[in-house]
């Protein structure tokens, strides 16, 4: 089957074990996760803010720039994982997508776009 037929959460799949990232869970819950996060980078891209984006009630610093998510979308659209996703989906407190290190939310101190 050809990678334009394969399901949103295939490709979700297929982009965390090609890029083997410990730390991220790859069931489905994990995946509505992942499309919250998508959503975020779009809001993004349309204009909110990333320094004081508003999440369920809560202003969240992303700890990203717009060309940052500039970025991160080209990777996630060449099916390629970006750290980043990891550190915004901990700074959103995505429990199903990412797994808290030793118990506590601990955003990676490098995450840069190569």
């Amino acid at each position: 089957m050809k990678m334009s037929q394969w399901s949103g959460h295939e490709k979700f799949i297929v982009m965390l074990d090609k890029h083997n990232q410990p730390g991220c869970n790859r069931g489905f819950l994990a995946f509505v996760d992942y499309k919250t996060v998508i959503n975020v980078l779009n809001d993004v891209v349309k204009g909110k803010s990333p320094d004081s984006y508003i999440y369920e009630d809560r202003i969240v610093d992303l700890g990203v720039t717009k060309s940052t998510v500039m970025k991160i979308i080209d990777k996630i659209d060449r099916g390629q994982w970006s750290e980043e996703i990891r550190s915004i989906a901990i700074r959103l407190k995505l429990e199903n997508l990412v797994v808290p290190f030793n118990g506590e939310w601990v955003v990676p101190v490098d995450s840069s776009i190569s």
